[in-house]
């Protein structure tokens, strides 16, 4: 597990950076997702994981957007910014390091390296039949941008050919949405979906989980208190323990059974340091 020691101690730094750049212009964040659960579990990283997740109340993420400027170690990734970073939420990369996936093209206009996410988290009623209708239309315009030139049209390489030829007719009908709505328009639909909506709920509508599993309280995030993580100490909500049931479950802190120490999360290439570490998808 070399490789991810070496990754959790590179996104620490960027967390460090982060939290300074927070506490020095006033924008609340606060971990969430695996990196809360890590927190409380494991007084930081789940030993598996391979980054580190936080989250901004929407007023907050994009004065954190407005702000940041990038500096000789660290860039920020965010989809307008970078026209082929099609993800919903920014990440902090890493200059000094190298992070591919089986997404990740060679004429993309930036590279990734390691990163943490930074998730906008929005406001939302208690409608939560309208919510995940916005969530799911959210998806299918996110789906749209990441396929916005021929190159993006591929699939996994060990995946099933039905599900291969099935994928790719998927991904050639976006591209031609793509070339059909365009940028600006998906972009802006994307910001006034996620923020139309007000009440006593907040969402992360870029979640990889079912969205009800990020869909708390607004109250849940009132209180934000200081936790052990790893070395350091970074905000965390104070109702984490409802916030953690209601994304895992009740026994969220018994260890999972199923997990397998050689995976590597997808890589297929990392280098930190011009040390290559996942080169084809096989460790080194």
């Amino acid at each position: 597990m070399t490789y991810l020691e070496e990754v959790h101690k590179r996104a620490l730094e960027i967390q460090k950076e982060i939290d300074l750049f927070c506490v020095k212009n006033d924008i609340p964040y606060f971990l969430i997702g695996g990196s809360l659960l890590g927190a409380v579990r494991h007084q930081g990283f789940i030993p598996w994981d391979d980054d580190i997740d936080i989250g901004m109340l929407r007023k907050d993420y994009e004065k954190f957007m407005s702000l940041w400027k990038d500096t000789e170690n660290y860039e920020l990734l965010e989809y307008r910014k970078q026209k082929d970073f099609s993800r919903p939420q920014a990440k902090i990369s890493d200059k000094h390091s190298k992070i591919k996936v089986w997404s990740s093209r060679d004429d993309d206009d930036y590279q990734m390296g390691v990163f943490v996410d930074i998730f906008p988290i929005d406001i939302v009623s208690d409608d939560f039949q309208r919510v995940g209708k916005t969530y799911s239309k959210i998806k299918r315009y996110i789906t749209i941008l990441n396929n916005r030139k021929l190159s993006r049209i591929a699939s996994p390489k060990d995946m099933p050919f039905i599900q291969k030829i099935s994928l790719l007719t998927f991904k050639t009908i976006a591209f031609v949405m793509y070339k059909i709505l365009g940028r600006k328009y998906l972009i802006n639909k994307i910001y006034k979906l996620s923020t139309e909506s007000s009440g006593n709920y907040i969402i992360n509508f870029s979640t990889s989980y079912k969205f009800t599993q990020e869909l708390f309280p607004l109250e849940y995030v009132d209180k934000i208190i200081q936790h052990k993580f790893e070395s350091e100490s970074f905000p965390i909500p104070a109702e984490y323990n409802k916030m953690l049931e209601i994304q895992y479950g009740p026994d969220y802190m018994k260890i999972p059974d199923n997990i397998n120490p050689n995976t590597h999360h997808g890589f297929d290439y990392l280098e930190i340091d011009d040390i290559e570490y996942i080169v084809d998808g096989k460790l080194i």
